[in-house]
């Protein structure tokens, strides 16, 4: 167990008390905003036919500052709605008040033809930018066109032609501007080998076919063969792919390929505790690593009671085996009437697969529990009579590093009244995170000895006990501006990239993104002070995260901008991130 000692920077051996004072209304208690203002559309098809009975939402577009503490809360809250497209595709909202507003239309549960369509919208599944309502204005020509969706289908055989039953084949889609593609839509073989994958949007596809030959216990001496995971056109590696293109409202046919057959591998072995006892019964994972940030999960096993367990049926490549923590939070965890006992333990394995292997020992290691203390370094926030606590709303939290695998949530911890607080059942490299701070309260540094950790994963070891301390200043510093599109009207379906920069082979990071206005505008409020990179960029640009290339890409654009403490700064920005005025 991590623990830390920390001199108080501010108010220094004085113990917190916070008043006993009533809590603040959550804003979803307030009352909505009301008015005399009317919208009236209809949802249609591109060819313009009724769409009946799908959901229609209608939002209040507020501004862009993506990290405004809550000083404040207001007397209402903004316009939120739902409703259904009648039998003629209408829909109506009354009673709304003056102000910009976004209308969305989404298929339900079983509608499949249609993807997200928004009023003004360039792409499918985009909101549209929003559209400004005066006081008792009755706006009747909100018309949404419904992007209808996109089909594969095709067909999976054998090595030898015959058609293979019950195989997963699953899509992986790439965003515009994004190298890392995301998991999408599946479908699974019939009796005839074909499959449909259905609902899909525009864009480039990875198909892929899993057989997950290590369900199967197989007799590696007569036959030591299997299918492994094959890529369309028929290939096994993701790298020599083939994409497949879809078109809105189109059936992509004639995506047939074979499984390749290949050798298959047996792994065995045992599951040590750190004290060098067999962990029984235990769930192990296996995982593909196939380049991307998201590692495919691939199969699993249990031990047996004297920990042993044997794998059938591995692919060649590169995997990780992982067992993560089980502790019941409600009493003992019973499966299948028989009581599973509690582990505090964590191991992961990297195993590079091309052969058999036998005698394999993982031992698990305990998890870290890391006390630590928040330092007010400009005071602590002051009292308001008959105020909220300003305090009682922060919450310490770690997040999993990219790239790590997060064994367990990392549920966020309350402070202590002396502002200490500790965090348990760690098992990887985590960012530490602070939210609920007061109004004009940031964190400026996150250390670990004399090491900046701040917005960077760290894995915590024994030799960090004592180092820990999360600094909190109240001298915040804020950005705002304008964004401008190429022909220089606002651009407001852009956002803004606030990045880290990236040092010592690091890859940009996002730090803070902000939404812009109705009229071009952004803010930006509550940064810390340091070195960033700004840059606009279209929504649909927005990388994934962990899309390290992009982001890098990204930030080749930006242009850099140094936030001093409490310095508030004014910039205006293209959409192509080039600057439109000075800084």
């Amino acid at each position: 167990m991590l623990l830390f000692t920390i001199v108080l920077m501010a108010a220094a051996g004085q113990v917190y008390s916070p008043p006993a004072v009533p809590q603040t209304r959550d804003v979803r208690q307030l009352p909505e905003a009301a008015g005399t203002a009317v919208v009236r559309g209809r949802v249609v098809t591109s060819d313009g036919r009724p769409v009946k009975r799908v959901i229609v939402s209608l939002t209040q577009a507020m501004g862009g500052d993506s990290g405004i503490s809550d000083a404040s809360r207001p007397a209402t809250r903004p316009v939120s709605r739902t409703t259904l497209s009648d039998a003629q595709g209408q829909f109506s909202f009354d009673g709304l008040p003056a102000g910009f507003y976004r209308i969305t239309a989404r298929p339900g549960m079983y509608q499949a033809r249609f993807l997200v369509g928004g009023y003004g919208q360039k792409r499918p599944n985009d909101p549209g930018p929003p559209f400004e309502l005066s006081d008792g204005q009755v706006f009747t020509g909100a018309t949404i066109v419904m992007p209808a969706s996109g089909v594969i289908t095709g067909r999976v055989t054998d090595d030898e032609g015959e058609p293979v039953t019950r195989v997963p084949v699953s899509t992986y889609f790439f965003a515009p501007g994004s190298t890392v593609p995301a998991r999408g839509f599946g479908a699974s073989t019939d009796d005839r080998g074909q499959f449909r994958i259905f609902g899909l949007q525009p864009g480039d596809y990875e198909i892929f076919a899993d057989v997950r030959d290590g369900n199967v216990q197989i007799d590696s001496e007569t036959d030591p063969t299997g299918f492994v995971p094959t890529y369309f056109p028929g290939v096994p590696t993701e790298a020599d792919a083939q994409h497949v293109q879809v078109r809105a409202g189109a059936e992509t046919s004639g995506v047939d390929f074979r499984l390749i057959r290949g050798r298959l591998f047996t792994i065995s072995g045992m599951v040590l505790n750190s004290q060098g006892q067999p962990v029984f019964p235990i769930s192990v994972s296996v995982m593909q690593n196939t380049g991307q940030p998201e590692q495919r999960v691939v199969s699993g096993f249990s031990t047996d009671s004297q920990g042993h367990f044997t794998m059938r049926g591995v692919a060649p490549g590169d995997y990780t085996l992982a067992i993560r923590p089980r502790i019941a939070p409600q009493g003992a965890m019973v499966i299948n009437g028989r009581r599973m006992p509690d582990l505090a333990e964590f191991a992961t394995l990297d195993l590079r697969v091309d052969s058999d292997i036998t005698d394999l020992v993982i031992t698990t290691r305990p998890t870290l529990s890391i006390a630590g203390r928040v330092v007010f370094v400009d005071g602590v926030p002051p009292m308001a009579p008959g105020a909220p606590d300003p305090l009682r709303n922060i919450r310490i939290s770690a997040a999993a590093a990219l790239g790590t695998i997060p064994f367990s949530p990392f549920p966020p911890v309350q402070l202590a009244p002396d502002f200490s607080f500790t965090l348990n059942g760690l098992s990887s490299a985590v960012v530490l995170r602070v939210n609920g701070l007061p109004p004009n309260f940031v964190v400026k540094q996150v250390l670990v000895g004399a090491e900046d950790i701040t917005d960077r994963g760290h894995e915590f070891v024994d030799r960090d006990s004592g180092q820990l301390q999360i600094l909190v200043t109240s001298r915040v510093a804020g950005l705002e501006g304008t964004v401008v599109d190429a022909a220089g009207k606002p651009a407001v379906d852009s956002l803004v990239l606030l990045l880290l920069e990236p040092a010592n082979g690091r890859h940009a990071a996002l730090y803070r993104s902000g939404a812009v206005d109705p009229y071009g505008r952004f803010k930006m409020s509550s940064l810390r002070a340091g070195e960033f990179l700004v840059v606009a960029v279209p929504r649909d640009r927005m990388p994934r995260n962990g899309d390290t290339a992009a982001y890098d890409a990204i930030a080749r654009d930006a242009q850099p901008i140094t936030l001093g403490d409490g310095e508030f700064r004014v910039m205006d920005l293209k959409v192509s991130g080039g600057k439109q005025g000075a800084p």
